[in-house]
């Protein structure tokens, strides 16, 4: 009977191959999960615009769309719930005058920033376009890597779209040309 108290080169080779492999594939799967988790936030952001707009079109009235504070008041803090209601009054507040009609959890993962900074709140108007709320709202990965962030761009008609990297360095470009910045 022996008594083996170390590893065979066979052993040892295998384990390096399995380190060899999850060394070159770990860095490519965080890619793919920032990637992910870009596209569920901006497209649970661009399905609420596009239903702010499509409400006040058809309800023929004001439509606000804002992350609420704890007290049903829009907040700039966009990595809260974000609620899309009726707001006849202009008041930018969820409450007895108004009908909440969608709204989107807390993200739980990246950073939302709106943009320009500190905008509380988007508002469409009867006729589907904006009431002086352009501006964009941009999606970061916690660890501010820009090339796996992304942006939604609102312009003057309504509309929004996403922002594209159009000079091929992997950051996208916002409403004014430049590439996107995260904190």
């Amino acid at each position: 009977m022996h008594n083996n108290k170390g590893i065979t080169l066979i052993e040892l080779l295998v384990v390096l191959a399995i380190l060899a492999v999850l060394a070159t594939v770990l860095p490519g799967f965080k890619g793919l999960i920032d990637n992910h988790q870009q596209r569920k936030a901006l497209n649970n952001l661009y399905h609420a615009f596009s239903q702010a707009r499509s409400t006040a079109i058809t309800s023929g009235v004001t439509v606000t769309l804002c992350p609420l504070d704890t007290n049903n008041v829009c907040t700039t803090d966009w990595n809260r719930p974000i609620a899309l209601f009726l707001d006849p009054a202009n008041e930018r507040r969820l409450s007895a005058n108004t009908n909440l009609r969608y709204q989107i959890p807390a993200a739980s993962s990246g950073i939302l920033i709106a943009r320009p900074y500190h905008k509380s709140y988007f508002q469409y108007r009867p006729d589907g376009t904006v009431r002086g709320t352009i501006g964009n709202i941009t999606w970061c990965p916690n660890d501010g890597e820009l090339t796996a962030a992304g942006q939604l761009i609102v312009n003057m008609g309504g509309r929004v779209r996403h922002a594209r990297d159009l000079n091929g360095n992997g950051i996208v470009q916002g409403s004014n040309g430049q590439s996107i910045t995260c904190p």
